[in-house]
């Protein structure tokens, strides 16, 4: 999986974003996957031909791969990002999303691991050379030889005093650092020089895994306080403690965009494009941008966006699977959302199949509802671990045993309470909308006073760092390993729980999860962990879905290629096809 990270860590998004983008940049640290290449664009057929989930990974990779002689030197793309910071720091929570890693998937390549198609992690070797495991003495131990010409960008050696740091911040002995996840970090003994600054020697107190999971993404060990971790990128996206092939060349918080350029310091593979441009736009204003041409790709994901989009040429249309679940989060800390039994009427009584059909009417799609947000259905390993059946009326009576009467045709009550409680949205694309209206009406239908909270897109971060919600609509994007999921989605400890809920029996069972070296077993035990979260009711997903985007034609070697790490470096305009 592409993440500038973490490469288990899964990363947040916004429900809405899915309009902008189509998942192919809310998703950029996890790019869904393929479908047909209609380099003519195509008619209704061919754009709408794929009809459900597929588990032929050759299905799911459609980024017009084209060898570097048939490009043009030069040239600007133009992408969107539902979310503009205001935190890009990513190893934090309030840095922890998908547009983030967007943005800096070109200009921050440091770490130990990349990713092929099927998400098998494979070594980064700009970065590093090799790495070895070695479980034969009383502990483990990881040797990782790094590259001699890795280098940040303000000029710190790419030594093993980065590792060394990251260790120390990422280890959960300071609680005041506001990390994504603690996993593997805390079961490091000790980080030290091997035979030289470029080995590192890496000493756990027990067995981790996958071990790959450690070091697959690096911070610049100038990030060593709490302070500068929680907040020192706050509007700022240092790119002097990045290293990759572009580095920044502006960053413009008026007027909502990034620009990035080639890396004069980059020692690897140079880039073909002369700049990237990233820009912050709601959904309504990406159809008419692309149109102008001021903009190369946007989401027609939906049929009133692809009715909109379908008589447009020139376009290359290409459509996969979205490596994401979007659904519910519910804030357990939040009004009635305290009670389990509120939860688990929600779950009961919401159609998620008829959500579902809203969200795929036109659009060619099928898929059975997800169970699970740790795995893509496709994977050998899924399990359904949905704890309950949709039933309206066994919806109702689970409110009436908790003590939430109805009386007449207004909202039920309790002691003087009334069942209320509020849903938030963000942006301004219509179908979300109309998801949340629905869900809106569902909860009526069930005796609940029920209020949508309307944000923008921009206003996503602070809602999620703030927790200032009760029912948000929002999505994470999903890898090939579970192992990772447990820890930062059902720990009750963990501040990556947007819940804010789970239990001690989960909390034991989380750490045997990342023991085995088979990821069967890991597997098994992570979907154990799933289903005894899910009988808290508190985080509903509702679909995977496609990714249906309309691209700029002549655009190689960039759309969906599942869990490959994107080679910015080769991504540029077919001959005569340049734009900018």
């Amino acid at each position: 999986m592409q993440k500038i990270f973490n490469p288990f860590d899964r990363r947040r998004m916004l429900l809405g974003s899915l309009a902008v983008s189509g998942g192919v940049l809310a998703l950029a640290a996890c790019e869904g996957g393929g479908g047909n290449n209609a380099s003519d664009g195509g008619g209704a057929t061919s754009d709408l031909e794929a009809r459900g989930t597929s588990d032929k990974l050759e299905d799911l990779v459609d980024n017009n791969p084209q060898p570097v002689d048939n490009l043009e030197k030069g040239g600007t793309l133009t992408l969107t990002v539902g979310s503009l910071g205001p935190n890009f720091f990513g190893w934090s929570n309030a840095g922890n999303g998908a547009d983030n890693s967007t943005i800096q998937a070109a200009t921050d390549r440091a770490g130990v691991w990349s990713s092929e198609t099927d998400g098998t992690p494979t070594l980064n070797k700009d970065f590093c050379t090799d790495a070895k495991y070695d479980d034969s003495g009383d502990k483990p131990v990881i040797t990782y030889t790094l590259h001699p010409d890795a280098t940040w960008n303000d000029g710190t050696p790419y030594d093993w005093k980065t590792f060394e740091n990251q260790w120390r911040m990422m280890n959960g002995s300071d609680p005041t650092i506001d990390a994504v996840s603690t996993q593997g970090y805390d079961r490091i003994e000790k980080v030290e020089a091997g035979k030289d600054d470029k080995e590192v020697v890496v000493t756990l107190k027990e067995v981790y895994q996958p071990w790959t999971d450690l070091f697959s993404g690096t911070f610049h060990p100038a990030v060593n306080t709490p302070e500068i971790f929680n907040n020192g990128y706050v509007n700022n996206l240092h790119p002097e403690w990045m290293a990759g092939p572009f580095e920044l060349e502006e960053l413009d918080t008026v007027q909502r965009r990034v620009i990035i350029k080639p890396n004069e310091k980059w020692w690897g593979e140079k880039p073909i494009l002369d700049n990237v441009i990233y820009r912050e736009m709601e959904s309504s204003a990406t159809i008419p941008a692309f149109k102008n041409g001021e903009i190369d790709l946007c989401a027609i994901s939906n049929i009133g966006r692809y009715n909109e989009m379908k008589d447009f040429e020139p376009k290359d249309v290409r459509r996969s699977q979205n490596l994401s679940v979007s659904g519910i989060n519910f804030n357990t800390t939040k009004g009635v959302l305290g009670e389990v039994e509120v939860r688990k009427a929600i779950y009961q009584g919401l159609d998620r199949q008829a959500l579902a059909n809203l969200r795929f009417n036109g659009i060619n799609w099928t898929e059975e509802l997800p169970g699970s947000w740790m795995l893509m259905p496709f994977s050998p390993y899924y399990e359904n671990n949905f704890p309950v059946e949709h039933d309206k009326e066994a919806a109702k009576k689970t409110l009436e045993d908790a003590g939430w009467k109805a009386e007449g045709d207004g909202a039920r009550t309790k002691d003087g309470k009334t069942l209320d409680i509020s849903i938030t949205n963000f942006g301004d694309d219509p179908l979300s909308n109309a998801i949340t209206q629905t869900i809106q009406k569902n909860l009526e239908e069930l005796g609940f006073k029920a209020t949508i909270d309307s944000k923008g897109s921009g206003d996503f971060g602070k809602v999620m760092e703030e927790r200032s919600f009760q029912l948000v609509m929002m999505g994470y994007t999903v890898g090939s390993d579970p192992t990772f999921g447990p820890n930062q989605f059902f720990n009750s400890q963990s501040s990556s729980n947007m819940t804010g809920t789970g239990s001690d029996e989960i909390d034991e069972l989380i750490p045997k999860v990342s023991v085995s070296p088979e990821l069967e077993e890991r597997s098994k035990l992570a979907n154990e962990c799933e289903k005894k979260f899910q009988e808290l009711y508190c985080m509903m997903p509702l679909w995977n879905g496609p990714s249906i985007t309309a691209y700029t034609p002549g655009l190689g070697n960039y759309g969906p290629q599942l869990y490959e790490t994107r080679n910015w470096s080769i991504v540029g305009w077919e001959k005569g096809k340049k734009k900018g």
